[in-house]
């Protein structure tokens, strides 16, 4: 297993429910597997594979992708 399939993994084996909460906004598990996905896929053709990636952010569930 890669730290990639991490999120898909644990969104398939969670019970249904918020996961993250913050700022009084719920996301589940399977909505953050996605957002994960989705951000992935957009960052892909921009690096090499393996390439590092930084953020600089405030403290903001979107830093948790």
């Amino acid at each position: 297993m890669l730290i990639s399939d991490v999120p898909a993994y644990a969104a398939s084996h969670a019970a249904p429910g918020a996961a993250i909460h913050f700022n009084g906004h719920d996301t589940t598990l399977a909505q953050f597997a996605d957002r994960c996905r989705q951000l992935a896929c957009a960052l892909a053709p921009l690096a090499a594979r393996g390439a590092r990636v930084a953020i600089l952010a405030a403290n903001r569930t979107e830093y948790l992708e």
